[in-house]
């Protein structure tokens, strides 16, 4: 027969059993196939992006590659790499006044490039990488 000390040091592992379960169903879940494109994917000079976002005043959007997407914000100037196939930036100004302009390039080549002053202009850019 079994204490209660033993009962409880039974009952904490099957707990911490269901816990280690639980986790190994969510990496093999939701990691295997960020893994499986990470891995199938050659990473190499031609699949690096670069947005550029210029602009006098606050700004924010999305940006994105082939599989993946993050927001982003600021004021300004600033450049942003996209790792992947494609890669697509769309930036909203903030206000009614100033200027935006965002670029993707590929090296020093300018792929797309838009540019508003409307207020609260949007711009959209795409560029996408044809790999042999």
């Amino acid at each position: 027969m079994m204490t209660t000390k033993q009962n409880n040091i039974l009952s904490q592992a099957l707990n911490l059993l269901e816990i280690l379960g639980f986790l190994l169903f969510v990496i093999l879940v939701f990691g295997m196939p960020l893994m499986v494109y990470v891995v199938s994917f050659s990473f190499n000079e031609d699949t690096i992006f670069v947005v550029e976002i210029d602009s006098d005043t606050s700004w924010s959007g999305s940006l994105s590659d082939d599989a993946l997407g993050w927001n982003i914000e600021g004021f300004g100037t600033k450049k942003q790499i996209i790792i992947g196939p494609a890669g697509r930036a769309e930036i909203q100004k903030q206000t009614s006044d100033g200027t935006l302009t965002v670029t993707i390039k590929k090296g020093s080549t300018v792929l797309d490039q838009q540019a508003t002053t409307a207020s609260y202009g949007k711009v959209s850019v795409f560029a996408e990488n044809w790999i042999n």
